[in-house]
Order: C-alpha cells, then sequence, then structure tokens
C-alpha cells in the first residue's frame, strides 16, 4: 500500500490541536458583576435605549415599557422624547457615580451583585451609597432590578 506515512507523535500532535482549538472556541460567560460594569460602563458613554434593552430581563423590560407609558402620559410628550430625556438623565448620573465591587451572590438562576458608589461630581452627599443588582439568568444574566442606597 502506498499510503501517507505519519511520524508516531502526529496523531498525539493532531489531537492536542483539535482540543487547543475547541478550547479557544469556547466563550467564557460574564459573570452577572461584569455584565453590570459593562452595563454601566455603556451608560457614560451613552447607552441608546435598543441596546439598554438587551441588558435586561423580560420583567425589568415590562417595567421600563409601564413606566415609560406613565412618563408620557404624565409630560404629555411622546414615547421618543420620553426615552431621549430618561437616556440623557440616566448618562449624566452614570457619569457622576465611580462604583466598586463589594459583592456578589449567584444561587443557581438568581445572583445580586453589590457596588459601592461614591459621587464624583461634587454632590453633597457623603453616606455610604450602594447599588445593589438583583440578576435572573434568561439567556445569560439579565440585570431584573436595581435599588439605589443613598
Amino acid at each position: 500500500m502506498g499510503g501517507i506515512k505519519l511520524p508516531l507523535m502526529a496523531p498525539a500532535f493532531l489531537c492536542l490541536c483539535l482540543a487547543g482549538l475547541l478550547t479557544a472556541c469556547q466563550k467564557t460567560e460574564e459573570s452577572p458583576a461584569q455584565i453590570y460594569l459593562r452595563y454601566h460602563q455603556a451608560e457614560i458613554e451613552g447607552l441608546d435605549f435598543a441596546r439598554e434593552t438587551l441588558f435586561f430581563s423580560a420583567h425589568k423590560q415590562a417595567e421600563v415599557e409601564k413606566s415609560l407609558q406613565a412618563m408620557m402620559q404624565q409630560m404629555q410628550k411622546d414615547r421618543e422624547s420620553v426615552i431621549a430625556l430618561t437616556q440623557a438623565f440616566s448618562k449624566s448620573v452614570a457619569k457622576c457615580r465611580e462604583i466598586t465591587l463589594q459583592s456578589e451572590e449567584i444561587n443557581g438562576r438568581f445572583a445580586i451583585v453589590v457596588f459601592a458608589q461614591k459621587d464624583i461630581c461634587g454632590s453633597e452627599l457623603t453616606g455610604d451609597e450602594k447599588q445593589i443588582i438583583h440578576f435572573v439568568k434568561e439567556n445569560g444574566w439579565k440585570i431584573d432590578d436595581i435599588e439605589i442606597q443613598i
């Protein structure tokens, strides 16, 4: 037979290469804290509404939609105007908050992440401020609720 003869080490080398490729292709999932840090940075940079909702759970998206409807009625403005106002407000607040991870607790499909926050824009507030973010796993970790303690 006139087949190709491979050195004895070739099959082992080939297996190692394939294993390396499989490992490199696997995407490690971000932790809830990493996702929130990415969300916070995106808010500072001016996160648009469509992109912002991608960070939210179905429950949070419904809550935001309900709030938008109420603000539209109260302010007598259209949806785009209310979204623009809330986005501008969120951006201005996020720019003034320096956050530091205090804890991350993951329990199955749920997680709670706590960040200490410090006002860096010269506000009168000097107490212990915290952001407590509740996550739920829905196609990855999604923000389900955000509590601000001042």
